[in-house]
């Protein structure tokens, strides 16, 4: 049995993991991590902190980390399809 403390530590987490959703742009083919993270940008108005991407199937995912103008730390995915044939 939990502690109250560490009930409490538990249900916080669990709370953050489950409002902490990264959002979903779908961009057009052949977008690059240049093209993403300027699309990212523009539509927040923050900072970039970081982008990578991965590559799954015929799609690429680039995830794109910001700083909001007020202040929260966003994680926004561009998925697109790659223009390589496999």
């Amino acid at each position: 049995m939990l502690r109250p403390l560490r009930l409490a530590l538990a249900l916080l987490l669990a709370a953050a993991v489950t409002t902490a959703t990264a959002e979903e742009i779908i961009a057009p083919p052949g977008t690059t991590l240049e093209q993403a993270v300027e699309q990212v940008q523009r539509a927040s108005g923050g900072k970039v902190l970081k982008a990578d991407s991965v590559r799954i199937g015929r799609y690429v995912i680039y995830r794109v980390k910001m700083l909001t103008p007020d202040g929260h730390v966003r994680v926004v995915q561009v998925r697109t399809e790659s223009k390589e044939k496999h």
